[in-house]
Protein backbone atom coordinates (compact mmCIF):
# COMPACT_ATOMS: atom_id res chain seq x y z
CA UNK A 1 0.00 0.00 0.00
CA UNK A 2 1.29 2.94 -1.01
CA UNK A 3 1.35 6.26 1.25
CA UNK A 4 -1.75 8.02 -0.47
CA UNK A 5 -3.58 4.87 -0.16
CA UNK A 6 -2.39 4.38 2.93
CA UNK A 7 -3.68 8.00 4.18
CA UNK A 8 -7.16 7.28 2.57
CA UNK A 9 -7.17 3.77 4.76
CA UNK A 10 -6.73 5.44 8.15
CA UNK A 11 -9.21 7.86 7.72
CA UNK A 12 -11.26 6.19 10.46
CA UNK A 13 -13.62 9.08 10.71
CA UNK A 14 -15.19 8.94 7.60
CA UNK A 15 -15.52 5.00 8.05
CA UNK A 16 -16.52 4.96 11.48
CA UNK A 17 -19.60 2.93 11.12
CA UNK A 18 -18.20 -0.26 9.49
CA UNK A 19 -14.41 0.13 11.13
CA UNK A 20 -15.20 -1.58 13.98
CA UNK A 21 -16.95 -4.13 12.19
CA UNK A 22 -13.80 -5.35 10.35
CA UNK A 23 -11.54 -4.47 13.03
CA UNK A 24 -13.18 -7.20 14.88
CA UNK A 25 -14.75 -9.12 12.14
CA UNK A 26 -11.01 -10.10 10.31
CA UNK A 27 -9.61 -11.91 13.27
CA UNK A 28 -13.02 -14.13 14.01
CA UNK A 29 -12.60 -14.59 10.00
CA UNK A 30 -9.14 -16.13 10.09
CA UNK A 31 -9.56 -18.12 13.34
CA UNK A 32 -12.66 -19.47 11.29
CA UNK A 33 -10.98 -20.17 8.91
CA UNK A 34 -8.17 -22.01 10.22
CA UNK A 35 -10.36 -23.78 11.86
CA UNK A 36 -11.98 -25.15 8.23
CA UNK A 37 -8.80 -26.09 7.43
CA UNK A 38 -7.92 -28.13 10.50
CA UNK A 39 -11.24 -30.03 9.61
CA UNK A 40 -9.95 -30.55 6.23
CA UNK A 41 -11.76 -27.80 3.86
CA UNK A 42 -10.19 -26.50 1.42
CA UNK A 43 -9.74 -22.90 1.94
CA UNK A 44 -8.00 -20.11 1.03
CA UNK A 45 -7.26 -17.33 3.21
CA UNK A 46 -6.69 -14.17 1.77
CA UNK A 47 -6.27 -11.36 3.70
CA UNK A 48 -2.70 -10.92 3.08
CA UNK A 49 -3.12 -10.76 -0.58
CA UNK A 50 -2.32 -7.16 -0.83
CA UNK A 51 0.12 -6.83 1.86
CA UNK A 52 3.01 -6.39 -0.67
CA UNK A 53 1.13 -4.47 -3.15
CA UNK A 54 2.19 -0.88 -3.60
CA UNK A 55 0.06 -0.11 -6.69
CA UNK A 56 -3.60 1.54 -5.12
CA UNK A 57 -6.18 -1.14 -5.17
CA UNK A 58 -8.70 0.15 -3.03
CA UNK A 59 -11.23 2.86 -4.54
CA UNK A 60 -13.07 3.82 -1.55
CA UNK A 61 -12.93 3.72 2.39
CA UNK A 62 -15.32 1.05 2.22
CA UNK A 63 -12.53 -1.07 1.38
CA UNK A 64 -13.53 -1.85 -2.17
CA UNK A 65 -10.78 -2.94 -4.51
CA UNK A 66 -10.37 -1.53 -8.34
CA UNK A 67 -10.03 -4.02 -11.67
CA UNK A 68 -6.25 -4.26 -10.40
CA UNK A 69 -7.37 -5.53 -7.19
CA UNK A 70 -10.55 -8.16 -8.35
CA UNK A 71 -7.69 -10.09 -11.02
CA UNK A 72 -5.08 -10.65 -8.12
CA UNK A 73 -8.22 -11.65 -5.88
CA UNK A 74 -9.69 -13.66 -9.02
CA UNK A 75 -5.97 -14.99 -9.60
CA UNK A 76 -5.66 -16.54 -5.84
CA UNK A 77 -9.05 -17.96 -5.85
CA UNK A 78 -7.73 -19.52 -9.21
CA UNK A 79 -5.22 -20.92 -8.27
CA UNK A 80 -6.29 -22.43 -5.16
CA UNK A 81 -9.32 -24.08 -6.71
CA UNK A 82 -6.45 -25.56 -9.51
CA UNK A 83 -4.29 -26.73 -6.14
CA UNK A 84 -7.05 -28.23 -4.54
CA UNK A 85 -7.99 -30.35 -8.04
CA UNK A 86 -4.33 -31.19 -8.54
CA UNK A 87 -4.14 -28.54 -11.96
CA UNK A 88 -1.54 -26.34 -10.36
CA UNK A 89 0.10 -24.59 -13.85
CA UNK A 90 -2.85 -25.67 -16.19
CA UNK A 91 -4.12 -22.61 -16.67
CA UNK A 92 -2.61 -19.74 -18.71
CA UNK A 93 -1.85 -16.50 -15.85
CA UNK A 94 -4.29 -13.17 -16.23
CA UNK A 95 -2.93 -10.15 -15.00
CA UNK A 96 -5.03 -6.95 -15.02
CA UNK A 97 -3.31 -5.64 -17.96
CA UNK A 98 -4.70 -8.92 -20.08
CA UNK A 99 -8.14 -7.21 -19.88
CA UNK A 100 -7.56 -3.02 -20.90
Amino acid sequence: MGPEERHQAVRREERKPIYRHVENGYPMLITAGNRLRTDGVAFCDLTQLFSEVVDPLYVDVCYHVNQAGDMLIAGAIAEAIAEEFGWAGASPDVTATDRE
